[in-house]
């Protein structure tokens, strides 16, 4: 359901259709909150150089695990913030979770922000407690939207 939503974000959607999409996108938030949930690897987080882009949208921030590969890719990796590429199985990086009710109204402005190096696509978010364990024991916390590298960056 996760990758039908993201291939109608990312243009990719060879195999779905826009309604289906339109459905599993309705069903994950219904599920998750999704549209209330941005998990953030980079400058974006708590003390972190660009936090004021979030900072005005409020909420609670916990912590988490996602599954990818960072890539010396986009205007972040300048900034010693490389760009994730979401990866089932993949190695492991935590990162902060927002969950905001402003994010709803706000997603313009964080897209506009992260221009046109980042796309904003939904990945599983996994408990922390248990990111050195084997896939098979994650237990999924969430699901949330996150920046990660456009899919024709270098």
């Amino acid at each position: 359901m996760i990758d039908v939503v993201n291939n109608k974000r990312t243009g990719n959607c060879a195999g779905s259709n826009s309604e289906e999409a339109a459905i599993a996108e309705q069903q994950l938030n219904e599920a998750f909150g999704t549209n209330n949930l941005l998990a953030v690897y980079g400058t974006l987080a708590p003390g972190r150089q660009n936090y004021h882009i979030v900072e005005p949208l409020g909420g609670d921030w916990s912590e988490g695990i996602i599954e990818g590969n960072l890539q010396q890719t986009g205007w972040g990796a300048t900034l010693g913030y490389p760009a994730f590429r979401p990866q089932s199985g993949g190695p492991v990086h935590k990162i902060k979770l927002l969950k905001s009710r402003a994010l709803a109204s706000g997603w313009q402005h964080v897209d506009d922000f992260e221009g046109p190096d980042y796309q904003r696509i939904l990945v599983p978010v996994f408990r922390v407690e248990l990111e050195t364990s084997e896939k098979d024991a994650r237990r999924l916390l969430t699901v949330a939207n996150l920046y990660a590298a456009k899919d024709d960056a270098p």
